[in-house]
């Protein structure tokens, strides 16, 4: 039995993906939507208020442009997060996370992945996953399953995250810290049809979230990587450096370079691009 919680902009989309679900999950299930048609509220608002009013303990944070490829793919799903020690289960994420900012994709041989992403008609399957759920640290935020228990004690954080972006890196990096294992699913196909954006909003937030809450946490996944802090590093910027910064974000991020790291050519590439912020 699992609650699909959607923050929903677009009612057609929602409809869509509710018949979606309704031939596909294969388990009892109920559909709440969050009404959010003018950006009333952040995502961690929405997905918070839609859960406390579910019934089930299940929970799957989903947006709304996502189809699922399968049948009766919710019995998998529900027999994994029975386990005690399942923490969040997604479809694609790291089995890294940095202390320097970044998102899930920072590296190919950290990802793990099963999804297909569609724009403009023109599909994308990625499928980098070893088993049915192989573990992992952080997950992308297009379809979180999680356990009602879980969330009763670790929300969405509104705070940290009041818009609608770094919600999903938080709340993994939750789970992990309090001892449950995120994993990535292999045994159904998700369909996204949007790709990320790098706006200004994410890079501050995610900065934001790196410096003043999970600072003392970072890295999760392993022991600190040189190279892995430097390639994440470097990806940040390359994403962001052409946004609108502040001195005083510049400098921030200016003191984030990795100067201590043996990786000159990523360095090199680090120092052109914060000299172009």
């Amino acid at each position: 039995m699992i609650s699909f919680i959607v923050c929903s902009i677009n009612p057609d989309r929602t409809n869509a993906l509710q018949k979606n679900i309704a031939k596909t999950v294969g388990v009892d299930y109920e559909f709440i939507v969050e009404d959010n048609r003018g950006n009333l509220h952040g995502i961690c608002k929405a997905y918070n208020d839609g859960a406390r009013k579910a019934k089930y303990e299940n929970l799957c944070f989903v947006h709304e442009d996502v189809v699922f490829r399968g049948e009766s793919w919710g019995i998998a799903i529900e027999e994994k997060l029975s386990e005690p020690q399942t923490g969040i289960i997604g479809f694609m994420g790291t089995i890294y996370k940095s202390k320097a900012p970044s998102g899930w994709n920072v590296l190919p041989n950290l990802n793990r992945s099963h999804f297909i992403q569609t724009i403009n008609g023109q599909e994308r399957f990625s499928s980098e996953i070893i088993g049915d759920f192989s573990p992992c640290v952080i997950l992308d935020g297009a379809c979180l399953f999680m356990n009602a228990k879980l969330w009763n004690k670790h929300h969405f954080d509104e705070i940290a995250c009041p818009g609608f972006h770094c919600y999903d890196i938080d709340i993994c990096i939750q789970a992990t810290c309090a001892g449950y294992i995120n994993y990535v699913c292999g045994t159904c196909w998700v369909e996204h049809f949007s790709a990320g954006v790098f706006s200004i909003e994410w890079a501050r937030n995610i900065l934001s979230l790196h410096l003043q809450k999970w600072n003392e946490k970072l890295p999760l996944g392993d022991k600190l990587n040189s190279f892995y802090e430097a390639r994440a590093y470097y990806v940040y910027l390359k994403n962001v450096y052409k946004l609108s910064w502040n001195k005083t974000e510049r400098m921030m991020l200016m003191k984030l370079i990795p100067f201590k790291i043996r990786h000159p050519i990523i360095a090199l590439k680090s120092i052109t691009l914060l000299l172009n912020l």
